[in-house]
């Protein structure tokens, strides 16, 4: 609550560290001392230099000693280095959260506290490439993944992302295996009361086929739906339906690839994908489905297991609507929420 700037203060890279890239420093307890980890690039001989998250320590948050031969961790791919690492401990098992320059995710590793080998999981993003920059934090009851959905350049869909954008808060869940889950904040959830139910629509054709409703509010509001797929494999929620459907975004359900994407799909065009995720896909074909909408954003939470976080222009500037591009599928319980 009260802060006491030190002005002398400064820690600059030490011999066997890059000086131009030494950054995003996290600071927290471990014991009686303390441990800084900077993400930065290291000199592993030869001339090559590898991304790596180095560590420090301290039993005073003033007088850092650097573990140079130790790194806390090596970045194991040929990533130049990555971004706003992050750690903490739940239960059994030891995180560590990083932004990846160069594909853009932010991806997670553990391991069992008391050893020192990371695993890397099946699906290592927690969220798309329209989410960046994350930290978490926690309260008594839960743990949260605070990033940035993006701006981009020129506010046009095709845009370069910004550096910066709008606060995106999820929620992780831990599965016994160590592997995390990531679902909606409950408070966020709870926050739209007032619901108008739609009810239950069956779409099944051996073409496209598209239900569209009315334009969704300019406010945030709460899609939520039971998705249960028969024949299809490839249905979703389109946004921004113009009149003849010229132009939409669709939110697809790809069972063969496994994928959840955010696709830009004009007639007589092949669709452009603004962002995507894995999608595990359950042998039942059941879908819980919440999508979270606020201006060009857009938050689509399925299962309570993944998140993918989308910025599309006009998405609602035109009605909505449920499609399925070939075959059967159900959407039941469908709401609207304010």
């Amino acid at each position: 609550q009260t802060w006491n700037k030190q002005t002398s203060f400064s820690l600059e890279a030490p011999n066997g560290y890059d000086r131009n890239e030494f950054r995003d420093p996290i600071v927290f307890k471990e014991g009686s001392n303390y441990k800084m980890l900077v993400s930065t690039r290291a000199d592993v001989g030869g001339g090559a230099w590898k991304g790596v998250v180095a560590q420090f320590e301290s039993n005073d948050l003033l007088n850092w000693s650097p573990d140079a031969a130790n790194p806390f961790f090596y970045i194991d791919d040929e990533a130049f280095m990555v971004e706003c690492p992050d750690v903490f401990t739940e239960g059994n098992y030891q995180y560590l959260i990083y932004s990846g320059i160069g594909d853009r995710l932010v991806h997670y590793k553990y391991r069992k506290t008391g050893t020192s080998n990371w695993i890397t999981p099946a699906n290592s993003a927690l969220d798309g490439g329209a989410f960046y920059a994350a930290k978490t934090a926690a309260d008594t009851n839960s743990r949260y993944l605070f990033g940035w959905i993006p701006t981009k350049g020129g506010y046009k869909d095709d845009g370069v992302y910004d550096w910066g954008g709008s606060l995106a808060v999820h929620r992780l869940t831990q599965n016994s295996d160590g592997t995390l889950n990531v679902t909606i904040a409950e408070s966020l959830n709870n926050k739209f009361s007032n619901v108008t139910a739609i009810g239950t629509t069956e779409l099944n054709a051996s073409e496209r086929q598209v239900k569209v409703f009315d334009r969704l509010p300019k406010s945030a509001c709460k899609i939520t739906a039971k998705i249960k797929a028969g024949t299809s494999t490839s249905f979703g929620i389109s946004f921004g339906a113009c009149g003849n459907l010229r132009e939409v975004y669709d939110l697809v359900f790809d069972l063969k690839n496994s994928q959840l994407r955010m696709d830009k799909n004009i007639r007589g065009q092949s669709p452009s994908t603004l962002a995507s995720v894995k999608l595990p896909v359950p042998a039942n074909k059941e879908f819980d489905v919440t999508v979270i909408t606020e201006g060009s954003l857009a938050v689509i939470y399925v299962n309570n297991q993944i998140a993918l976080s989308t910025r599309s222009y006009r998405m609602n500037q035109n009605p909505w609507g449920i499609f399925s591009d070939s075959g059967s599928v159900t959407f039941s319980d469908v709401k609207i929420s304010k």
